[in-house]
């Protein structure tokens, strides 16, 4: 069957997510050049992550690593500057499959990130439906068929980052659409005046017992601990990793957890 009328369309294809939802774990890895993305997917990285708050990316370059991302097999997701609709809006039409919005601090952070991601009856994300991930319309999509593609495909992240954010987690994990959770320690340690590590600690562990209750994908904090702290992590619940591909999925099958 002719591509162009089968609409299976690569630019809405999320491996990170799938597997996600299958109970896996998924292994990924920034990059900022199309060197960077080739090694991930010949490391077999699930995901590789574009920074869009601390970087200097722009639109064009953004484009390019994309399409390099799909090409490779693994899935482009960035963290995004803000929780701003246009900013959000620029990012998804690029092709990013998932967005981590920082300092998502409280449910109306996660709704207002969700409308931005994600198409009605979920969101409120503005409408490009000749663009890139239909495939300038030549794939044929009715516009509900492109708003249900699009909603399956993206995923909304939420960065929990700040001392309020980890109070509201309940919220937040509970918000309809967003599709699983990061914790930004450093930033979070801040946010509660730099106290004892032991007080930070218990922030993280409260948001990965709150997530993993609810059944939300949650990343795992502290990989510089290497495979100690995979392992720990994992043992915790934790799902989504930043470590080498190999160790993280070894150290999966050890403890039972589906890595595919």
């Amino acid at each position: 069957m002719s591509v162009l009328t089968s609409k299976q369309n690569l630019f809405l294809t999320n491996k990170m997510k799938h597997k996600l939802q299958r109970g896996a774990v998924v292994v990924g890895t920034g990059a900022s050049d199309s060197r960077g993305i080739e090694v991930a997917g010949m490391h077999g990285c699930d995901f590789v992550r574009f920074e869009g708050e601390h970087g200097n990316l722009c639109w064009k370059d953004l484009d390019h690593l994309v399409a390099v991302s799909h090409l490779m097999g693994v899935t482009p997701i960035a963290r995004v500057p803000a929780c701003v609709q246009h900013e959000i809006l620029h990012y998804c039409d690029n092709g990013v499959l998932g967005i981590t919005v920082p300092h998502t601090a409280s449910r109306a952070v996660a709704v207002a990130a969700v409308n931005a991601a994600k198409h009605y009856p979920l969101g409120l994300r503005g409408d490009n439906f000749y663009g890139k991930l239909a495939r300038y319309g030549m794939l044929g999509y009715s516009q509900k068929e492109y708003y249900d593609a699009v909603n399956e495909a993206t995923m909304v992240i939420a960065l929990i980052e700040d001392k309020e954010g980890v109070e509201n987690v309940v919220e937040i994990v509970s918000t309809p659409g967003i599709d699983a959770v990061d914790i930004g320690n450093l930033d979070l340690a801040q946010s509660m005046g730099l106290p004892d590590q032991r007080d930070v600690d218990e922030a993280i562990a409260h948001v990965v017992s709150v997530c993993v209750e609810a059944g939300m994908p949650v990343g795992a904090p502290y990989l510089s601990q290497g495979v100690d702290g995979v392992r720990t992590w994992m043992k915790r619940g934790c799902r989504i990793f930043w470590a080498d591909p190999p160790m993280v999925r070894g150290i999966a099958r050890e403890l039972g957890v589906p890595v595919d």
